[in-house]
């Protein structure tokens, strides 16, 4: 894993440069939470999953026999406005859509030492990049499953007035269901840069975090 010196965002071990100030990543050790237990609820086990705004882990809720998908802000967004908006956002994206095609939340929490973190389902499977990548091209019924549930996941974000805005595989994930068809179900992933519409419709209010010629998703 790599760091930005400067904005400290993490990245994959083959990225060369961060996307935000263009300086050269250097390689960062990242503190371990692995055996940790959140606000008295949740013992992170492992890290499943790493982006440029946000680690998520795999944790164990002490109290109730539920494993959860914990997502921490990456260190150096805790305390940058415009990441914890989108942050933020994203959770109020999925709350407010609330379909089968589109992960679920939890809860929303606050920790001294991580900041603001967002506890979610944890889901069983493969992104799509990743299910590509490892056993080739999906087969028709594959591809016509995945094509239906993201049209139904969309169809439910546009009838929010929530345009998600970075559509691509690895933000497909293909769940593990046993009563799917084709033995996984497709959830759309990742509202971080999600635009939302029309602020009266008394769900949830309009973020506008995204400048006037900046590119996201």
């Amino acid at each position: 894993m790599k760091s930005c010196p400067t904005c400290q965002l993490r990245y994959d071990d083959d990225a060369r440069f961060c996307s935000d100030d263009g300086d050269l990543l250097v390689p960062f050790e990242e503190v371990s939470l692995i055996g940790r237990v959140i606000d008295g609820r949740y013992r992170i086990e492992a890290v499943i999953g790493q982006g440029g705004c946000g680690t998520v882990y795999r944790a164990q809720h002490e109290r109730l026999p539920r494993k959860v998908a914990l997502k921490v802000l990456t260190e150096g967004r805790h305390a940058d406005q415009e990441g914890l908006v989108r942050f933020r956002q994203e959770v109020s994206a999925i709350v407010a859509i609330a379909h089968p095609n589109i992960v679920g939340i939890y809860e929303l929490g606050e920790h001294p030492e991580l900041g603001t973190y967002v506890v979610m389902e944890l889901l069983e499977g493969d992104d799509l990049r990743t299910h590509l990548e490892n056993h080739g091209a999906l087969d028709v019924h594959e591809f016509l499953a995945v094509a239906m549930d993201l049209m139904a996941a969309l169809q439910a974000a546009h009838s929010q007035g929530i345009v998600h805005r970075d559509i691509k595989a690895s933000n497909i994930f293909l769940a593990d269901d046993g009563e799917a068809p084709v033995g996984f179900r497709a959830r759309l992933l990742d509202f971080g840069v999600a635009k939302v519409f029309a602020p009266d419709h008394g769900r949830i209010p309009t973020l506008d975090v995204t400048e006037e010629s900046f590119v996201v998703g």
